[in-house]
């Protein structure tokens, strides 16, 4: 097992490396293409034309800001040692959250009473990665009954009791801590198969149509739980829902 989690290590550092290399390209032609559509639609005489203009300014744009998020994936942010209270990314996360799901879906935040749960990182880069996985759930509810999703924080302490109730990498822990805080996003939506549960974090990877998905969001969300020294992992079964874990560790002032 370890020996496949360092190929796979290998093959995401080469991927990545590439990804950085093609975005950074990219970038500078799509910067190139918005320039002369604004000049173009600036110039343009007749509405058409100028139409036509606006629909290239619109595409590029959607393509920069699936560039940006590629760079995102591929550059890791500065990791300062900051410090970030983990309920309160919860509670902002559900606040923005609700804004986009349609009104049949119910969205609930369970977090421990009065308490604060600091974690070192950035508040910011939490709560894009809940938020991802919010939109993931909610793409998986479409056409569901009763459709639920509940973003759950547990504080746990390292014990083998714990781990075993928590986690299934019993054999290898990559959070250096002994007090932990586990988040949990679970809905109950369609499921993701076991076959393809080890290849969802991998980049450009997307069960999706090819107008729905880009397959970095959960690229990105994996990115981010390195970068706070955590773990994340998926349990699913089909037709009955699916829950993202993901344990970090919790800092001395918790």
């Amino acid at each position: 097992e370890l020996q496949r989690a360092l190929v796979d290590a290998q093959k995401r550092e080469l991927m990545v490396t590439m990804i950085g290399g093609i975005a950074h390209n990219c970038n500078n032609y799509m910067s190139s293409i918005q320039g002369f559509a604004y000049l173009g639609n600036k110039l343009a005489q007749e509405e058409k034309i100028k139409h036509y203009f606006s629909q290239i300014s619109h595409a590029s744009e959607r393509n920069a800001d699936l560039i940006r998020r590629l760079m995102k994936v591929a550059h890791p942010a500065n990791r300062a040692e900051t410090e970030f209270d983990l309920v309160n990314a919860a509670h902002q996360t559900i606040e923005t959250a609700q804004a986009l799901l349609p009104e049949h879906i119910e969205l609930t935040l369970r977090v421990p009473d009065g308490t604060k749960c600091m974690v070192k990182g950035k508040a910011h880069d939490i709560e894009q990665a809940l938020l991802n996985l919010v939109t993931n759930s909610r793409d998986a509810l479409k056409g569901i009954k009763d459709a639920r999703i509940m973003v759950e924080i547990l504080m746990t302490t390292k014990t083998p009791n714990n781990c075993q109730k928590y986690c299934p990498r019993l054999n290898y822990c990559p959070v250096n801590t002994r007090n932990n805080v586990i988040t949990k996003v679970e809905d109950n939506g369609i499921g993701i198969s076991e076959e393809i549960q080890d290849k969802i974090f991998t980049p450009f990877f997307t069960t999706k149509g090819p107008d729905k998905g880009t397959g970095l969001g959960l690229a990105s969300v994996s990115q981010v739980v390195d970068w706070l020294g955590g773990a994340i992992w998926v349990t699913s079964r089909a037709n009955v829902g699916t829950q993202f874990n993901i344990c970090l560790p919790r800092s001395a002032d918790t």
